[in-house]
């Protein structure tokens, strides 16, 4: 009795007679489709681009906390560079919606791009212009070191006209920000300076004025030590008081930072009052031992606590006359917020298109496709010759796929 035939296994050597015996529609369509890329990148319009590299400039000059910690317990210490625009902002003026329409409507991208709608205009643009950030190294988040910009284009003078454009127009936004920012602070440092005066002037009167009617008085080293120590912590509260005010001006009530620093300056607060209240207590002692206050140490008191007025605000005047000074500089002679290191050049060499790229990629594209059409044709016929169940599967989901085309 004979049994059925068990169906046989296309081999390999099916696959590879298949190849051989579609050698040439091999060739003729990678060459055809090579051919068309070399074509297509020799039509591409050339583009080229422009760049350019800026650097933030660091503008310090503000107040710095670093002794805190020292003055006034295990406190945070802080400390204010004064920058009055920092390098993240200088990012989001280069990517803001003002920026880009102000570089369309003055390069007519409208009609360039031969786009109707501002957002396509707008997205195009943005193809074509690449910001990189380069930050300092290390781990978390650093800030930005330098900010290198191009900006691509079919017409080279346009690209380095943009490029320059886009610079210049950073330049003198973050220039105008600066100059507000430097006046606001030192509106708040005149005022505490103007401030600051007054309560000397009046604090010195008074002391004379005590001096001339009860005399001279030697004040003991340990005391001056805790007066000199109060005047430091009074004097760091100040500098918090013009930070403060001018974070309010430009945050929320909510805000960390201003949260972080109210609480900072009512540690310091705390730790000054406690120094009062030492100083009282050892002003006091020492009155009763001065020549002539022996009788009334109220009095010797009170001259303990003029004394302390008068260098405490001795102290913040030291230390916020200079302040006054460098700001007022900042305001009548502000200075630049970048610095251009390349400058906008103009490409003598296109950009794009990467013919190279172009044509190594047709020719792979088509040879892959050529290979893939070549063996499912040699693996198709197996099927129809060895195995007659495959066969009609396999065409049943190429008529199901022909018919979800359709």
């Amino acid at each position: 009795m004979n049994q059925p035939e068990e169906p046989k296994s296309i081999n390999l050597l099916d696959l590879l007679l298949s190849l051989v015996q579609e050698k040439w529609f091999i060739i003729k369509t990678v060459f055809a489709v090579t051919f068309l890329s070399l074509v297509i990148s020799l039509v591409w319009p050339e583009t080229f681009k422009s760049e350019s590299t800026i650097l933030p400039v660091s503008q310090s000059g503000g107040p710095s906390l670093g002794g805190l910690a020292g003055l006034a317990g295990n406190l945070l210490p802080l400390s204010f560079s004064g920058e009055s625009i920092n390098t993240e902002a200088l990012g989001i003026i280069l990517n803001s919606r003002t920026l880009r329409k102000r570089v369309i409507e003055e390069f007519d991208l409208m009609e360039v791009y031969g786009h109707k709608v501002i957002e396509q205009t707008l997205r195009t643009l943005d193809n074509n212009t690449r910001i990189n950030y380069v930050r300092e190294g290390g781990f978390g988040f650093n800030p930005i070191t330098a900010i290198e910009l191009s900006v691509t284009d079919r017409e080279p003078e346009r690209a380095q006209a943009m490029t320059a454009f886009y610079v210049s127009f950073l330049d003198s936004v973050a220039t105008r920000l600066n100059e507000a920012n430097n006046i606001d602070r030192f509106r708040v440092i005149e005022k505490r300076y103007l401030q600051n005066l007054a309560e000397l002037e009046e604090a010195e009167l008074r002391f004379k004025a005590f001096q001339e009617e009860h005399g001279l008085i030697d004040i003991e080293q340990q005391s001056a030590v805790l007066v000199q120590s109060m005047a430091s912590v009074a004097s760091q509260i100040m500098e918090l008081d013009i930070e403060i005010n001018l974070l309010r001006t430009r945050v929320e009530p909510g805000n960390p930072e201003l949260n972080s620093l109210i609480r900072t300056r009512t540690e310091l607060q705390r730790a000054l009052n406690d120094l009062n209240l030492q100083g009282d207590r050892q002003f006091g002692d020492q009155a009763r031992f001065l020549p002539g206050f022996s009788e009334i140490p109220d009095l010797g008191l009170q001259y303990m606590r003029l004394y302390r007025d008068m260098i405490i605000q001795g102290k913040i005047y030291e230390t916020i006359f200079p302040q006054y000074v460098q700001q007022q500089m900042l305001v009548e002679s502000p200075r630049r917020n970048i610095q251009v290191i390349d400058v906008a050049h103009l490409p003598t060499y296109k950009d794009g298109p990467k013919r190279a790229f172009i044509v190594i990629g047709g020719f792979f594209f088509s040879l892959f496709i050529s290979l893939f059409i070549v063996l499912f044709r040699g693996y198709s016929k197996g099927l129809e010759k060895y195995n007659k169940e495959d066969y009609e599967r396999l065409n049943q989901i190429k008529a199901e796929l022909f018919r979800f085309r359709k």
